[in-house]
């Protein structure tokens, strides 16, 4: 279609980036982008075609044609040179990258302007008020009045909205879908918690009147989004407001879409019973399937403790009939296959399960189905693992993490909270449930111009790592058993090392050190890729073995180590092919030391590595940048997360090489007469403790990682059910719940 458009018409922009869209996301992104070239002649500040061609030049590490530099990284000029920049205030924008962000703040300041006038439009104070007035079913008090009137008046006046980030169809949608989830709270009160045999037995127009749902005026303009992606800002250095408000304006446009289906019923839907017998954990994913998600989680489906949970699995996408597929469909309590199912019907489906909490293990990814859940069919949904960032939706309750991966200060509702309690001191109204009430809207606002924080939901946080794995029980090898003795799994071990270093590698000393960064080659960013070099530099003979993943950017590396590095340095970076899982896990033990990526840091690739035995060196990046912080979680719950994590660009490259430089090798003749080859140092002691360790590690204890996530399920329902009591009141005043572990660390007194 795009093609017969550009045989008519050859510089028609929009069919040029379509195409370009197109082609790129077939995984043919070099052929991609001289289309996206193609568009920016005729249409220089088309923002789709921008976007599109710095995601594609990035996916394959092209740094050329003026990358530039955003936030506080680097720069990369038209001749591929690297210069830092002269102080670390200076975050002007240049190059590629450049443009990327200035039309993007562009098109979310623009919107703004869009939505003026919009809540004026759709009625007067006093009618939305009597919209709250509905939620609740009495009548607000003067306080709550008061409060609901200064709210609403700033939209009857005129000032620029941009100056103040004040959007009001977000306002709008966030009033609609706060309210509906009020509604719900007093149906789930008056169904459970008090005696109302009036209104839930009575007749059927009363009862529909007294808990209809507040709806979203069809009127509504639909939400402006912008050309750039929730899930592209992972490896882009971009501030933490515009993260979050890429996030907040898809979640908008998902909501508006969800909120005004024809489908939707007249009153809000039924919320399930108590579980006082079961707990009905439902976990929506379009990756159950050969995905990583599915090999992270393969266990936890069966570990569910059945006597206290019933597990529903709702997969978005048709079945490759591979193992990972059987085995969820043979380990959950009901599996459904909805991946031809309308959105109504998925929705039909949870409501009917009684499900208490809703598990979105896709976030912003590919295929998943953010609109289930923006027609909310449960009282409370939380995000998990697929997508390490903010939803800022309306529709998302807690995401999960822990203090390292997403600091408490990260999270908007948590900052929040603590200007409550701060409030109430000086106000005297310490332990006063009565001052809680009566905010117009129980929530945090995404659009807020703060660019301290960058999550919206709650937290509900692990005690050692949120990120689960399946490795100790997907993945054990012989050699590696309990009833061997430590000595023989280390003996093992380094001569398997040694012959598997020998099969990929067979031209090079067997003293060279081997850096290792098996992640897609998207997630490399300049900054990072000059401190490997740097690292080469320092470490004569050494390597770094990166994968063709995809193979498109072996080129563009390449060309840039050649640049940054020189002939020698660049002849020591060696690709090889991806492998299959298993072989990917059997052969990570080959490098000396994994080193990660900065803005965006290995997540499965990080316990692939560790399982292995392998070291991973990671900065955690950015305070607040989930994405940037994962790996610094992952090994901490290793126990010896101090010698692997580092806090600045410098420091890293320092670590590299002076673990590097640990090593050293002795021939040693073992019990047999054998002569074996034999390591030490600081980074093979490192290996040593991460190999014989790594049964007792939380990392890879996924018993323990479901228990713990049981107890947090059990407990944030706990609250939910406590704020059906008084359904406007905000009894969550610490922004979030923390996990406590009742296993020690090390469940055999291991060192930590």
């Amino acid at each position: 279609m795009y093609q017969k458009a550009l045989d008519a018409k050859p510089d028609f922009d929009i069919a040029l980036a379509n195409l370009a869209n197109v082609i790129k996301d077939s995984g043919a992104i070099s052929k991609s982008i001289a289309y996206y070239q193609r568009a920016l002649l005729v249409a220089p500040r088309f923002p789709d075609v921008i976007c599109g061609y710095v995601n594609a030049l990035s996916a394959i590490c092209d740094w050329r044609w003026g990358r530039g530099s955003i936030g506080n990284e680097p720069l990369v000029d038209v001749k591929l040179r690297f210069s830092f920049r002269p102080n670390k205030g200076d975050r002007v924008p240049s190059g590629w990258m450049g443009d990327m962000e200035i039309i993007s703040k562009k098109q979310l300041i623009a919107a703004y302007s869009a939505g003026t006038g919009t809540v004026r439009a759709l009625g007067t104070v006093e009618s939305w008020i009597q919209v709250v007035r509905h939620a609740m079913d009495v009548e607000p008090n003067i306080n709550q009045r008061r409060r609901w009137e200064i709210t609403l008046n700033v939209f009857y006046t005129d000032f620029d909205r941009a100056q103040k980030a004040v959007n009001e169809v977000a306002f709008v949608i966030h009033l609609v879908e706060s309210m509906n989830q009020v509604v719900q709270r007093r149906l789930y009160r008056d169904l459970y918690l008090t005696s109302a045999p009036r209104i839930i037995s009575g007749p059927e127009e009363p009862r529909k009147r007294h808990y209809e749902r507040v709806r979203l005026p069809g009127s509504l303009e639909a939400p402006t989004i912008p050309a750039l992606l929730p899930f592209h800002c992972f490896t882009y250095a971009l501030d933490e407001r515009v993260h979050r408000l890429v996030a907040h304006r898809n979640a908008l446009r998902i909501s508006q879409l969800a909120l005004t289906a024809p489908w939707l019923p007249e009153t809000v839907y039924m919320p399930p019973p108590p579980p006082v017998q079961k707990f009905n954990i439902g976990y929506v994913s379009s990756d159950f399937n050969n995905h990583p998600l599915s090999h992270l989680m393969l266990s936890v489906f069966r570990l569910h403790e059945r006597s206290r949970f019933t597990v529903f699995a709702y997969a978005t996408s048709a079945s490759d009939n591979s193992y990972y597929r059987r085995r969820i469909e043979e380990d959950v309590d009901f599996f459904n296959d909805v991946s031809s199912n309308s959105t109504e019907s998925i929705v039909n489906q949870i409501v009917s399960d009684q499900i208490h909490v809703l598990v979105n293990l896709g976030g912003y990814t590919k295929g998943a189905r953010n609109d289930i859940f923006a027609a909310r069919p449960c009282p409370l949904q939380i995000s998990l693992m697929g997508y390490t960032g903010t939803s800022a939706a309306g529709w998302c309750d807690y995401l999960v993490g822990d203090d390292r991966a997403s600091p408490r200060e990260a999270f908007g509702p948590f900052r929040m909270a603590k200007k409550r309690r701060r409030a109430r001191v000086s106000l005297g109204l310490q332990g006063n449930p009565a001052a809680q009430e009566g905010l117009p809207i129980n929530q945090v606002d995404p659009e807020s111009q703060e660019g301290d924080w960058s999550l919206t939901e709650r937290f509900l946080h692990f005690p050692h790592s949120y990120f689960v794995t399946d490795h100790r029980q997907s993945f054990r090898e012989d050699h590696c058993h309990k009833r061997f003795s430590p000595e023989h799994i280390w003996s093992e071990e380094e001569r398997l090392r040694y012959s598997l270093r020998k099969e990929i590698f067979p031209d090079i000393p067997e003293d060279t050190v081997i850096f290792a960064c098996f992640s897609q080659l998207y997630k490399i960013c300049p900054s990072a890729f000059y401190h490997w070099l740097r690292i080469l530099q320092r470490v004569p003979g050494s390597i770094l073995w990166l994968l063709r993943f995809p193979s498109a950017g072996e080129e563009h590396l390449m060309r840039t180590a050649l640049a940054w590095g020189g002939t020698e340095v660049a002849s020591r970076v060696r690709f090889t092919d991806v492998a299959p899982k298993e072989t990917h896990i059997r052969r990570c033990r080959v490098a000396d030391l994994a080193l990660d990526t900065f803005q965006c840091n290995a997540h499965t690739t990080a316990t692939d590595v560790i399982w292995s035995g392998t070291p991973l060196l990671t900065l955690p990046k950015e305070p607040f940048k989930m994405c940037s912080r994962v790996a610094s979680s992952i090994v901490f719950a290793t126990g010896f997360g101090k010698s692997m994590v580092v806090y600045d660009e410098q420091s890293y490259e320092d670590r590299a090489v002076a673990l590097a430089n640990s090593i050293s090798y002795r021939l040693e003749e073992n019990d047999q007469g054998r002569v074996e080859r034999r390591g030490a140092g600081e980074l093979m002691e490192l290996r040593r403790n991460l190999i014989l360790h790594r049964d007792q590690m939380p990392l890879f204890d996924t018993p323990r990682w479901t228990r713990n996530f049981e107890k947090g399920l059990e407990e944030i329902w706990k609250r939910w059910a406590d704020s059906c009591h008084s359904p406007l009141s905000n009894l969550d005043d610490e922004g979030g719940v923390t996990i406590t572990d009742d296993d020690p660390f090390f469940s055999e007194g291991l060192p930590s």
